[in-house]
């Protein structure tokens, strides 16, 4: 298995840009997290997630409640783990913030109608 990962990382990584809805987006989200649960976790799973979560983005700009969904279910615990992670992923996490940010932003232009 370990010698299929860059492997699968390309395949997840080619999945996250041609995605055309979130429910993809979730489904590959969750295939990370499998990667990024085990105790030798890649550094390129936490990019890949914080890929797949501004690849949401697209999907979520005129739907604010889809994003809040996708926060609170699949965003924030990665950010409130954030002390536990091994120090090559403080990058992703850094990333995944920024991802927070921004969907937030999205949510509240459509929210005030901007």
């Amino acid at each position: 298995m370990m010698n299929d990962i860059p492997n699968d990382f390309y395949t997840l990584r080619q999945r996250i840009d041609q995605s055309t809805h979130n429910g993809e987006i979730i489904q590959i989200i969750q295939e990370i997290a499998q990667f990024i649960s085990s105790d030798n976790a890649d550094s390129e799973a936490y990019d890949l997630l914080a890929d797949a979560f501004q690849a949401s983005q697209r999907f979520t700009r005129k739907n604010p409640t889809s994003g809040e969904h996708i926060i609170i279910e699949y965003l924030l615990p990665y950010l409130e783990q954030d002390r536990d992670v091994p120090e090559k992923a403080s990058y992703a996490i850094t990333r995944l913030r920024e991802c927070l940010v921004q969907l937030g932003r999205n949510s509240i232009r459509v929210l005030v109608g901007h």
